[in-house]
């Protein structure tokens, strides 16, 4: 595998994140990969081609895809369904958590003050 067919594949798998409403992080988790592996496997950086492939293999086992769903053309991609990530559905990350609830405090905070 060339460095070209790396990087198509790399824009295919960041397209399908943004399609279906991961974050690079919940991306990572959701495939059990460590942040800084899945960020050189998006950035096509990985090296070694068996690694590589490994990799996309584990990745569309986790996701449940066919195993060749990033060797495809990019419009073949946008024109399928998209599986986006419901709420309940979604791996939560305990900042982004944080950061909601602190977000409803604050305009919690804000009404009752005016009142």
């Amino acid at each position: 595998m060339n460095r070209l067919e790396k990087k198509r594949i790399a824009e295919n798998i960041n397209l399908y994140i943004r399609l279906n409403g991961f974050t690079k992080r919940s991306f990572a988790k959701a495939t059990n990969f460590s942040q800084s592996t899945a960020e050189a496997i998006l950035n096509g950086k990985v090296i070694s081609n068996a690694k590589f492939n490994k990799y996309i293999v584990n990745i569309t086992e986790k996701l449940g895809l066919d195993t060749h769903y990033f060797k495809q053309d990019k419009e073949t991609i946008l024109s399928m369904p998209i599986h986006y990530q419901e709420e309940e559905d979604k791996i939560h990350i305990g900042d982004e958590k944080y950061n909601t609830i602190s977000a409803m405090l604050k305009i919690g905070d804000v009404y009752y003050s005016n009142l």
